[in-house]
């Protein structure tokens, strides 16, 4: 079991501010040249520390790294300060750059590129190239100075995905080559099992991060090299997931143990990452669940765009849901762990229905139901960017519209689990009537 982690501490002598402190595992110190290390959280409210407290420890962590495993860049620079020298016949000789560059890069990975991108650092006193996770920072903190929220974790992923297929190509930015990028095309096409669409998403993120780097004067490149790469794809059915059919949502009742995470998913087309998220005493305004960045096991976490926050009314059955299994207790993994077992127990399983099947589902919903496009992508999160904020909400439509248009969807999946499905005429008690399952029936019959 892993040492428990001691939250914010106080630091003495220090004031009334909380602190991060990592200690450094004994056989490390020596290298560290540290037993702890200490960062303010600026802070002497508990509550805001604790926000603070695990993305200053991650930081931390990385600056723990550098003491013990210094980069290519640093050494680099180390050089320039203290000089190296070599013992010739009595005498300390001073290394050339081009000794130097030897010496860094001996028996490293992409020696071979690395050699020549050290020996012209140390000629010319010029920057060290920066390595693919340090242009990642140089993005992250440029985009989070243009939209003024960090990038998302969807967003990091695919960078980091993509960097680490880059690297056998071009181990730097700065070596990037159309080759480079046509053969990390050609890998991902042959190599790999990812869709069309998820090649050109990775593709399309680091032709970005490459023009963030040129544009930050972070990378020494004159063109983005992905500019001259066709990475475009025509979306086919293979790439996409489907619906659920109506028999499925009905077996899939029948079976869960977990109807309430299921009702609320197909009523709304929240994420996982959303419904996870939520807190029945922080996030109801109401009858309406409303889908903003919170804070959660200690990390941030936002919807996936500022487009995706938004306002969905619940029925009194999804109110009813939201109180007994939200908040979820377990991490977003273990959440989907759960619903991946119990779609993958259905008789017509198949690769195509998935956990984000639900939205596909609510979408279909929408359209069957006769809810106006705008409406049905404000509750989808999927409104046009330049849509209004008002102080109340996130959108342009009223919470008594979206509550008139969104329970047409709650009538329509209330009939179609207690198969009395007359969308025409939809009966004012469905509204009130409750779908059991067999475990639900079960504890009712203990009861």
């Amino acid at each position: 079991m892993g040492r428990r982690l001691s939250g914010p501490r106080k630091k003495s002598n220090s004031g009334d501010n909380w602190f991060a402190c990592l200690t450094v595992p004994k056989a490390q110190r020596r290298r560290a040249g540290k037993s702890e290390l200490w960062r303010s959280l600026g802070t002497a409210d508990y509550a805001r520390a604790l926000v603070l407290w695990g993305p200053v420890m991650e930081q931390l962590r990385r600056e723990l790294q550098a003491l013990i495993n210094p980069s290519l860049a640093d050494q680099v620079q180390q050089c320039r300060q203290g000089g190296v020298t070599l013992d010739k016949d009595g005498y300390e000789v001073p290394l050339t750059a081009s000794e130097l560059a030897a010496v860094l890069t001996q028996d490293r990975e992409h020696a071979d590129a690395e050699f020549g991108l050290v020996a012209a650092a140390l000629k010319t006193g010029d920057a060290m190239a920066l390595t693919w996770e340090e242009l990642i920072d140089v993005y992250a903190k440029a985009r989070t100075r243009k939209k003024g929220e960090p990038p998302s974790k969807a967003a990091l992923f695919e960078l980091k995905q993509g960097t680490q297929a880059i690297k056998p190509f071009a181990a730097y930015p700065d070596l990037l080559t159309r080759s480079a990028c046509k053969q990390l095309l050609q890998y991902f096409r042959n190599e790999t099992t990812l869709s069309g669409k998820t090649i050109q998403s990775r593709m399309g993120m680091l032709q970005t991060l490459i023009k963030i780097g040129i544009l930050e004067d972070a990378v020494k490149l004159e063109s983005n090299p992905f500019q001259l790469v066709d990475f475009a794809v025509t979306a086919t059915v293979d790439d996409s997931y489907r619906s659920f059919s109506h028999s499925e949502i009905k077996e899939l009742f029948s079976i869960t143990d977990h109807p309430g995470l299921w009702y609320l998913l197909f009523g709304t087309g929240l994420r996982v990452g959303e419904l996870w998220s939520r807190d029945p005493q922080k996030h109801l305004d109401g009858d309406i669940i409303v889908i903003n960045p919170t804070v959660k096991q200690g990390k941030n976490w936002k919807p996936k765009t500022t487009n995706s926050h938004r306002r969905i009314p619940l029925d009194r059955r999804a109110m009813e849901y939201v109180a007994t299994v939200l908040p979820f207790a377990r991490s977003q993994n273990t959440l989907m762990r759960i619903l991946r077992k119990e779609i993958r127990s259905l008789s017509t399983y198949d690769e195509k229905l998935v956990i984000h099947s639900t939205r596909h589902t609510y979408k279909t919903l929408q359209r069957r139901c006769g809810i106006a496009m705008g409406v049905a992508d404000e509750l989808f999160g999927h409104r046009a960017s330049q849509s209004s904020r008002t102080s109340e909400g996130y959108g342009d439509y009223s919470d008594d519209l979206l509550q008139q248009e969104q329970s047409k969807v709650w009538e329509y999946l209330a009939e179609m689990l207690t198969n009395k499905h007359t969308l025409q005429t939809p009966s004012d008690s469905l509204k009130s009537q409750v779908v059991l399952t067999s475990h639900e029936r079960a504890m009712a019959a203990d009861g």
